[in-house]
């Protein structure tokens, strides 16, 4: 989204965006991150063993996913190097959740799809409120998905990509055709007003 704030996007596809979460909902998710990074620090040697079952992975992933037990056990050692490993994980958290608040949103001019996953628990209805503020948007929120759709629902997320591509050629499309409409419309006035006045000046002979 701030890609396309700054004009530098053709098209947007936007999963669980935060920003427009509200003091209290910040606190929590602050202090829901803050304690997955001590968890997964502390609990780092037993990840591996863990990620080998599918009981082990539904305890390592239930916040994020709506089926953690589904899920590869690299998927389960991901969250390691996400949450344990990650450098700057203090720093990244205060300024990307607790302090962001987007702006120029109005600014957008390029299609965006905003998707969450019904089964959010972390940030849940915070994604549909860019939806008046974000020109060209639209919602989708996505049935047995959670907090990372992407890993709930890939094949999902793959057709919404391709399908919010599919409009921003349309609405590229639309563009030129307004670019080239605008254009025109002097040059006709203009022949208009040469015509009116060669009459004119007939009459007057």
């Amino acid at each position: 989204l701030e890609l396309a704030v700054r004009g530098r996007a053709r098209w947007v596809v936007a999963i669980a965006p935060s920003g427009l979460n509200v003091p209290p909902e910040r606190a929590f998710q602050g202090t829901g991150m803050g304690l997955a990074r001590v968890v997964t620090r502390t609990a780092a040697p037993l990840i591996e063993p863990l990620s080998r079952s599918a009981l082990g992975r539904a305890a390592l992933l239930a916040p994020l996913k709506a089926r953690p037990w589904s899920t590869s056990p690299e998927e389960a050692i991901g969250a390691r190097e996400g949450f344990a490993d990650s450098r700057d994980y203090w720093r990244t958290l205060l300024w990307g959740l607790m302090l962001d608040v987007p702006r120029g949103l109005d600014h957008v001019d390029c299609p965006v799809t905003l998707v969450q996953g019904v089964a959010d628990w972390v940030s849940s209805g915070q994604t549909v409120r860019y939806l008046p503020l974000v020109p060209h948007s639209r919602f989708r929120p996505l049935l047995w998905a959670g907090h990372a759709p992407q890993s709930d629902r890939p094949r999902t997320i793959v057709r919404l990509v391709e399908e919010t591509a599919r409009r921003a050629d349309q609405f590229a499309d639309s563009s030129a055709l307004r670019y080239e409409h605008r254009n025109r419309a002097p040059d006709i006035a203009s022949v208009n007003s040469d015509s009116q006045a060669g009459s004119v000046a007939e009459k007057a002979v």
